[in-house]
């Protein structure tokens, strides 16, 4: 029972570390260099434990995103969930690869995400200049490496 639900409590903190670090605030000339955490902890979890997180997770997990940061309700959970259904996809091969080429297909899915949640803020009024979504999108897939050397560890523990 317990190995059933042993995951739970670690990917609980990573999801509030990666909530708590998409509101933390900054100063205006460094927001654009924020990195999309909860995006990082979605595909991290969705390509290195495709077995217990899934779509509606990655879905969940937007949607709090989007109330807790005040976005359009619906923009950053469904840009999440596609992205959690493309590395579901496609998690062996995205594993079988060296943490170089993990960043670039980081670099896609997170492009995907930001290209998406502004176009879904567009539809609403704001459309954000294209430098606020490649810079974080490239500081994303810089973060991939950090993000696997930190959590990878932890995935053992719970893992047995």
């Amino acid at each position: 029972m317990s190995d059933n639900i042993g995951y739970l409590p670690w990917l609980a903190v990573t999801v509030f570390v990666g909530l708590m670090l998409s509101i933390y605030p900054l100063p205006a000339h460094y927001a654009w260099f924020r990195p999309e955490f909860l995006a990082l902890v979605c595909i991290f979890w969705a390509v290195f434990c495709p077995y217990r997180f899934g779509v509606v997770m990655a879905w969940c997990i937007g949607l709090l995103q989007d109330i807790v940061v005040g976005d359009v309700w619906g923009a950053h959970a469904l840009s999440l969930a596609f992205i959690a259904y493309l590395c579901l996809c496609s998690y062996q091969r995205l594993r079988s690869y060296r943490r170089g080429q993990q960043m670039l297909w980081v670099f896609v899915l997170v492009g995907i995400h930001e290209v998406f949640v502004n176009w879904v803020q567009g539809l609403n009024g704001y459309a954000a200049p294209v430098v606020m979504i490649i810079l974080p999108t490239l500081i994303t897939a810089l973060c991939w490496p950090l993000v696997v050397g930190l959590l990878k560890p932890t995935r053992n523990i719970w893992q047995g």
